[in-house]
């Protein structure tokens, strides 16, 4: 008898445990076309809760890598934890480094050379708009 009440019990806690699972999204992949950086961009958007019905304007934080999910995830993980409490809701891109991008590289390298920088630092001005 302890035996099936123990595995209705556990057979409930599973039951409860599907049931309250929900889709956890971090992000929508986007693209655009760059005519500086001579083709198409992926990058990946996680929008505050509620933009889709809001008339606010929001700040957003621009990453790089955004093509590495675990990075991003962590990302969209932090802000919306410290979201309305602590710091403003935000907007968060990830900028994916494949494709077009791949070609421009945003950090030196052991000289202190970058590798197309000036084009990189345009096409970031250009999504910026504060350079």
């Amino acid at each position: 008898m302890k035996k099936n009440t123990l595995l209705v019990i556990v057979w409930l806690i599973q039951v409860s445990l599907i049931i309250a699972q929900e889709d956890v999204i971090i992000g929508k992949y986007q693209k655009f076309e760059s005519e500086i950086l001579g083709g198409e961009v992926t990058y990946l958007e996680h929008l505050p809760d509620g933009y889709e019905d809001s008339d606010k304007e929001y700040p957003v934080i621009y990453m790089m890598n955004g093509h590495i999910i675990s990075t991003f995830a962590n990302a969209a993980a932090t802000r919306d934890k410290l979201s309305g409490e602590r710091i403003l809701d935000m907007i968060l891109i990830g900028i994916s480094n494949k494709g077009v991008a791949r070609k421009y590289w945003s950090c030196p390298n052991d000289t202190g050379y970058v590798k197309n920088g000036e084009i990189f630092y345009d096409f970031t001005c250009g999504i910026l708009v504060v350079c």
